[in-house]
C-alpha cells in the first residue's frame, strides 16, 4: 500500500471511530475519556487531511469531493 493510501485509510478509520463515539453520545452524555479521544481524533484528522493534500496538491479525488460537499451542506464554508 502506498503512503497516500495509508493516509486515506487512517482518515477513514478515524472518521468511523469519531462517528461511533458521536452516535453513542446521542444516547447518553460523553464521558471525559470520550471527549479527550474526540479532541485527539480531531487533531489527527486535521494533520492527516493536510498531509493527504500535500501528497496530491493538483488532484481532486472522490474523498475530497465528498468532504467538500458535506462541508458546504453544513454551512461551514467561508
Amino acid at each position: 500500500m502506498s503512503a497516500y493510501e495509508n493516509v486515506v485509510q487512517r482518515i477513514y478509520k478515524l472518521s468511523a471511530e469519531q462517528q461511533k463515539i458521536y452516535l453513542g453520545a446521542a444516547k447518553k452524555e460523553l464521558t471525559p475519556a470520550q471527549r479527550k479521544r474526540l479532541a485527539q481524533i480531531k487533531e489527527d484528522l486535521n494533520r492527516l487531511w493536510l498531509t493527504r493534500k500535500s501528497m496530491r496538491p493538483r488532484v481532486t479525488d472522490n474523498l475530497e469531493i465528498l468532504m467538500q460537499s458535506r462541508w458546504n451542506h453544513t454551512g461551514m464554508r467561508s
